[in-house]
């Protein structure tokens, strides 16, 4: 991973090998970051995607092995306890164009992943929700 910062936020380049989720969780944490938002493109293999089912409280997901572009991805970063929690949700182009999109439970960079993440002054926590079955952002102070 390579790092530049912008003074408003930081810009990351993954390097092939790297899997999104971790290696910006790793970023997070080295760097203490509070809270913030994070976007991306490029291309990627081994993608995770989900989408939640609310009657049966889990996710449905299937796995994209091939290369793929990474048409967006957008997501938040904030806290459950101690841990940093990345809510990313990604759109994917096959090599016939075809997207597919959802949550963001994986992804392997395969060319190259260009993100931009923008800190938040103020640490946003995540809490459980009774009615999803989620730990949805809470925004009590």
């Amino acid at each position: 991973m390579q790092t530049r910062d912008c003074g408003s936020g930081y810009l990351i380049r993954l390097e092939i090998g790297e899997e999104i989720i971790a290696a910006v969780t790793a970023f997070v944490r080295r760097k203490r970051i509070k809270s913030g938002w994070l976007l991306g493109l490029g291309a990627v293999d081994n993608a995770v995607l989900g989408v939640y089912d609310l009657k049966r409280r889990e996710y449905d997901k299937r796995t994209f092995k091939p290369i793929h572009e990474l048409i967006n991805l957008t997501g938040d970063i904030s806290w459950l306890g101690k841990d940093p929690v990345l809510h990313v949700h990604a759109v994917i182009a096959d090599n016939a164009l075809k997207t597919s999109g959802g949550h963001l439970f994986a992804a392997r960079c395969a060319i190259t992943v260009e993100a931009m993440l923008t800190p938040w002054t103020r640490k946003a926590t995540r809490k459980p929700d009774a009615v999803t079955g989620l730990n949805l952002l809470s925004l009590e102070d």
